[in-house]
């Protein structure tokens, strides 16, 4: 049986997600190491997926109060309060089907979940590309419960949904 884990970012997978970010750009931002280390500093979290010891995919998230300068991260920093914003969640292609996705998905909210401090996390919150459409996103976070709030442009040519799950 495959083993999955989540662990921190180090130096050596600079590589592996620029990547990764590269052959997923037409859905994401794009990003070489210098933007790479700016998300460093405002991000909660850069975590590894790792899939029987290789590095399979990568999540990057950002809580409430962050620098981040994301049209989207701002749209939620205005209308919520005590969020977890997941800006990037990317498995590399050979990777995908392997159930690595929903495995950190159920790790951010086990996390959410048993922080029990006043300042916990009550939502995620995730835009996804409705123009350009990216199907496989839209049915993956409606599975795991994600509802939409809001549409926003997010760039010329560009519009996303604008989703959020309760934890």
């Amino acid at each position: 049986m495959a083993s999955l884990n989540l662990r921190a970012f180090q130096t050596a997978d600079i590589d592996a997600v620029l990547h990764m970010n590269e052959a997923s750009v037409h859905y994401l931002a794009p990003m070489d190491e210098a933007r790479l280390q700016q998300l460093l500093t405002w991000s909660a979290q850069l975590r590894i997926a790792e899939y029987d010891g290789e590095v399979a995919g990568f999540l990057v998230t950002f809580e409430d109060g962050s620098g981040y300068d994301s049209v989207n991260y701002r749209w939620f920093s205005e209308h919520l309060k005590r969020f977890v914003y997941i800006d990037r969640i990317v498995i590399d292609q050979s990777f995908r089907g392997k159930g690595i996705g929903q495995y950190i998905y159920q790790q951010l909210r086990k996390d959410a979940e048993s922080d029990t401090s006043s300042s916990s996390a009550l939502w995620l919150a995730a835009e996804i590309d409705i123009e350009p459409r990216n199907d496989y996103s839209l049915n993956f976070h409606q599975k795991q419960g994600f509802v939409e709030v809001a549409r926003q442009q997010a760039g010329q040519g560009k519009q996303v949904s604008l989703q959020v799950l309760a934890v």
